[in-house]
């Protein structure tokens, strides 16, 4: 090989080898990185979860003091309802007291007030005034009253007194028992009624015997 071909050789060989560097440099150089984005701060939602319970405790403490507030306000509505119908129970029990008053009298002297209430007149405006509101129980409290007095003109005189006593305390239980529960009274009353009906009821006379009776032997 002369000289010119050698050299001609040389140079292949350089670039040859200037190539296999550039390629070994271009593997050895890394590969660029994508960009990703950053990792969102996880903070931002989690005050949000914390605001968001927040505002729900707080709501629903809320509703709950209103429900109390609601429940006492009611509570407080139907205690002065309540207040008010015993107060207007306790009127009328006063009334119905000086009815079984001016019954009494009656009974006992057998003649009505010449001047003044009679047992019939309060008893009209007892009966007008259950017309427009009436209480339970009311007028059967009424009725107990009047027939707790009668009779009682029909005893002799000695004896009225003492009947007109017993049958004003009849009265006068009745009344503070019918002002306090009139619901309860009204079944106590209903009750006795039923018992005396059961006692007044007329005992069937005893069968006669017949011959095949065996309480003839």
């Amino acid at each position: 090989m002369d000289r010119d071909g050698f050299q001609d050789y040389l140079e292949r060989l350089l670039d040859a080898l200037t190539g296999i560097r550039d390629e070994l440099s271009r593997l050895d150089t890394p590969a660029p990185t994508v960009l990703q984005a950053p990792d969102p701060d996880p903070w931002p939602a989690i005050a949000a979860l914390v605001i968001g319970a927040v505002v729900l405790l707080v709501v629903v403490a809320a509703l709950v003091v209103a429900w109390r507030a609601l429940t006492v306000l009611d509570g407080l509505r139907n205690d002065r309802v309540q207040a008010d119908r015993r107060r207007d129970r306790a009127e009328f029990g006063g009334s119905v007291r000086r009815y079984s008053e001016l019954l009494g009298v009656e009974a006992v002297t057998g003649r009505t007030a010449p001047r003044g209430d009679t047992a019939a007149s309060l008893r009209s405006g007892l009966e007008h005034r259950l017309g427009i509101d009436r209480e339970t129980g009311a007028l059967e409290l009424l009725e107990e009253v009047a027939a707790s007095r009668v009779g009682i003109a029909d005893l002799p005189a000695s004896a009225r007194a003492s009947a007109n006593g017993l049958a004003a305390m009849t009265a006068e239980w009745s009344v503070e028992r019918w002002v306090a529960d009139p619901e309860a009274w009204l079944r106590d009353h209903r009750e006795r009624h039923r018992l005396r009906q059961l006692a007044n009821r007329p005992v069937p006379p005893e069968a006669e015997p017949v011959e095949s009776d065996t309480r003839l032997s």
